[in-house]
């Protein structure tokens, strides 16, 4: 299990305890304020507890779900616009206003971690709104994932979260036509 810094030093009362426990291979130091029980740790569960659950998004996403098999270079992470900026090359930061960022966000466990991430639905709204920034076979790939299930989409979902997007009827139209 990983631990903040509040988190750790509530659970040992005091830094002296703490710096002892870590000599005694007790807990583990992973990094500045991250603690973990066991010495192997799952650099997922750093990501989650480092930046205080982020939500998932984009390529992480789809590779969670299997919707590809493409291993992100780097953990996509959705980001309020106004929030502070990552540095930590591990991390790409997809940064979006306040109002929609929470648009769509569920729970899913991945690796046996607990993540935020966000829903299919809402995935196929970023692939379209993110199409031109992605390779043309990545991309097919995507699209040719959500044409083989479009049983299981929750198209009224798709609207629900499209009515808070700018260029929604245009979103809406190349869902229409490329997945229907």
């Amino acid at each position: 299990m990983v631990f903040d810094y509040n988190e750790i030093i509530k659970k040992y009362g005091n830094w002296y305890r703490l710096k002892k426990a870590i000599e005694n291979k007790e807990i583990f130091k992973l990094d500045n304020g991250l603690y973990s029980s066991s010495e192997k740790v799952k650099e997922i569960d750093i990501i989650v507890k480092k930046y205080n659950n982020p939500i998932f998004t984009f390529k992480s996403a789809f590779y969670y779900y299997g919707i590809s098999d493409v291993v992100p270079d780097r953990y996509y992470i959705a980001s309020n616009r106004n929030g502070a900026k990552y540095n930590d090359s591990t991390i790409k930061q997809i940064f979006m206003d306040n109002n929609i960022l929470h648009l769509g966000v569920t729970s899913f466990e991945y690796l046996g971690t607990r993540i935020n991430i966000y829903s299919k639905e809402r995935l196929l709204i970023e692939l379209i709104r993110y199409k031109f920034d992605i390779s043309y076979d990545y991309y097919k790939e995507i699209i040719n994932y959500y044409r083989r299930t479009i049983n299981e989409i929750n198209f009224q979902e798709i609207i629900d979260i499209l009515n808070n997007f700018p260029k929604k009827d245009m979103i809406l139209k190349i869902i229409q036509e490329e997945v229907m």
